[in-house]
């Protein structure tokens, strides 16, 4: 309480409390953070949880104040920090409209200007006048972006917000980021999604602790960051076979994933199960995925009439098609209707590319002609 009391006087009085003179069990959020931002970057901030984004990104956007430093910027900024913030839950939609275009710096005039814009690009229909407290996560995400696109910012901080949602409306968002970015807005975005921020940013920020990791284009920020999480890379096609305990209340489970070289520029990946069960089907769900999370590709084998036992299958693919190092996954499922899965095992090994002269996912190899007309 006596602490509490003396920070927000502190506040109050415009006093800053020395960084170095922490109290017990106090530390640094942030600590020596400094970057620069032009028009039209966009910035994606990685990291672990609790490594500091959201706090920095608060700091950034004026909801708290640095003990030490300074933030310079230049021009309006508007943030989507928490979903739904700023929203009154007794009204509707389009009250609540007028409420946070307000808080974010719209005049009236500018919000009824916009205001049949920002309804369409919800998609949210007859419920613009509900209340907002009936409103799911992502109803509530679509009412917060739609407004928040829709303002002449500078500067516009998002805080995981594009994770909610559904498919198509992220791609809508994205879509009009992008708008705004080639017309010299500035974006911070904070997101566990690698895939989708190495296609939004320029550059990345990498928080561990508080401190700046890395930070540069988002492509070697990404790769630094993965690195950071421990992924045992095997520096040959040749690694020790990953082992499964025996599962004995599964129908069937994976026991063994082998990765053989071959001596055709081949590679093996050789899954191994046990079938505790006699199944008139079954079916070995497997995907190659970029570390990041991204398919790059996916398809199943069925196995008919698997009688109790062992089996091996074999997914041989070309030695130089990926680009990228992946991970490769894969799972049981008894029929083809189900969804459930009756084992699944995650990036359990990993292929590590060893072509370097091409970029993307994976190598097409095409063939080229030239003529003269």
């Amino acid at each position: 309480m006596r602490y509490g009391i003396s920070d927000i006087l502190s506040e109050l009085l415009n006093h800053r409390s020395d960084p170095k003179l922490l109290r017990k069990n106090e530390f640094l959020a942030l600590n020596d953070i400094s970057f620069e931002l032009y028009r039209g970057d966009c910035l994606g901030i990685i990291g672990a949880n609790g490594a500091g984004k959201s706090t920095l990104l608060k700091v950034i956007a004026g909801i708290s104040q640095p003990d030490s430093g300074y933030i310079k910027t230049r021009g309006k900024i508007a943030s989507l920090i928490e979903i739904g913030a700023g929203f009154h839950p007794l009204l509707s939609g389009r009250e609540n409209i007028f409420i946070n275009g307000s808080i974010m710096g719209m005049s009236k005039t500018e919000i009824e200007s916009k205001y049949q814009d920002i309804v369409a690009f919800t998609e949210l229909g007859e419920f613009i006048e509900a209340p907002v407290r009936t409103y799911s996560s992502g109803m509530y995400l679509r009412l917060g972006f739609s407004i928040a696109l829709h303002l002449d910012v500078d500067i516009f901080i998002v805080d995981e917000a594009l994770s909610v949602g559904d498919i198509n409306f992220r791609i809508k968002c994205l879509a009009k980021i992008r708008s705004k970015l080639d017309n010299g807005m500035t974006l911070l975005f904070v997101s566990h999604n690698l895939e989708q921020m190495s296609k939004v940013c320029n550059k990345g920020l990498m928080l561990e602790s508080g401190k700046s990791a890395s930070y540069g284009p988002i492509d070697e920020v990404i790769e630094k960051y993965i690195k950071n999480q421990h992924f045992e890379l095997s520096e040959q096609w040749s690694i020790e076979p990953l082992k499964i305990v025996e599962l004995k209340n599964k129908l069937a489970y994976i026991k063994q994933i082998k990765l053989i070289a071959h001596n055709d520029n081949s590679v093996i990946v050789r899954v191994s199960i046990e079938v505790q069960k006699e199944q008139d089907e079954l079916y070995l769900t497997y995907g190659f995925r970029e570390i990041s999370g991204a398919l790059i590709y996916g398809s199943k084998v069925k196995v008919i009439d698997a009688k109790l036992g062992s089996y091996n299958i074999d997914i041989i693919i070309d030695e130089h098609i990926f680009l990228k190092d992946v991970g490769f996954s894969c799972g049981i499922r008894l029929n083809s209707e189900s969804h459930n899965l009756e084992h699944y095992i995650s990036q359990s090994i990993i292929i590590k590319t060893q072509n370097q002269s091409a970029k993307g996912f994976v190598d097409i190899q095409p063939k080229i002609v030239i003529s003269k007309n």
